[in-house]
């Protein structure tokens, strides 16, 4: 299982034959609310909430629970305390994947960053993968 980011995801929809495309095929997709989020507020149209919608059904759903709430009020807290300054999103992102396991894949350098103050946060790199 893998939670892409946002930018893997629009990277996959704009061609299914990029490395993008064929590591998701290949790995086991996951998406969480602030991904979602993040993809209907580029939406251009309500032709295209819709089928980013059902696009996205296909994705395996991973929950924000209240533990990925605390979770996430510690970790912005390790990586300011760090002198880290990361957007929400992505320290959401982060944690969502923490709590629940599943490496992150993302073009984003911030997560290589985090990942120096939260060591439970795991990289998908598709080299090393697979």
């Amino acid at each position: 299982m893998i939670l892409p980011d946002t930018n893997i995801i629009i990277d996959y929809w704009e061609s299914y034959t990029n490395e993008a495309g064929l590591a998701l095929l290949r790995w086991d997709p996951c998406v969480c609310g602030v991904v979602m989020a993040e993809l209907l507020h580029g939406a251009l149209n309500e032709w295209e909430v819709a089928w980013m919608q059902r696009a996205l059904s296909k994705f395996r759903w991973l929950e924000t629970h209240a533990d990925v709430w605390r979770c996430l009020g510690l970790n912005l807290t390790t990586l300011r305390r760090g002198g880290l300054k990361m957007p929400f999103q992505d320290v959401l992102l982060a944690t969502v994947a923490i709590v629940h396991d599943v490496p992150v894949w993302s073009h984003d350098k911030h997560f290589a960053l985090m990942q120096q103050k939260l060591p439970a946060l795991r990289l998908f790199t598709p080299e090393i993968e697979g």
